[in-house]
């Protein structure tokens, strides 16, 4: 684990530079903050990062769609789904990943939310757990 101090010194500049040579290719681009197995991260180190959208480990983090689109100054966000094998859309039934898009969309708004995943979905999701997630924030959008 790097202290937050060190990480804003060493690490965060090189990091700055990739994202002002990414905006020289487009103007939008995605800042991911991997979260994974208990390992968290402390984002404010990230919060005036000059990306366009946001995606975090929601549930590993335990900062919500709303708080953490709040915290990156209102920016657009991908989040949702837990990322773990066995998580609800991998596993889950309609009903289940259904409600997961659309408590993600009631509680970041129609705008600026991307249902997804903390980080991917995990191997071996079937498609059509996909499809249901779609065809959900399709109805609510």
């Amino acid at each position: 684990v790097i202290p937050d101090h060190l990480y804003t010194k060493y690490i965060s500049p090189s990091e700055e530079k990739l994202i002002a040579k990414a905006k020289e290719y487009h103007e939008d681009n995605i800042l991911h903050i991997c979260g994974w197995r208990g390992r968290t991260n402390i984002l404010s180190v990230y919060r005036d990062y000059e990306t366009t959208v946001f995606n975090w480990a929601v549930n590993e983090e335990g900062v919500g769609v709303k708080e953490g689109k709040e915290f990156f100054h209102g920016k657009a966000v991908i989040a949702g789904f837990d990322q773990m094998p066995g998580s609800t859309i991998q596993c889950g039934t309609k009903e289940e990943i259904q409600a997961v898009v659309e408590k993600t969309i009631v509680d970041g708004g129609k705008l600026g939310v991307i249902v997804g995943a903390d980080c991917t979905v995990p191997d071996g999701t079937p498609i059509q757990n996909l499809i249901w997630a779609r065809e959900k924030a399709a109805e609510l959008s």
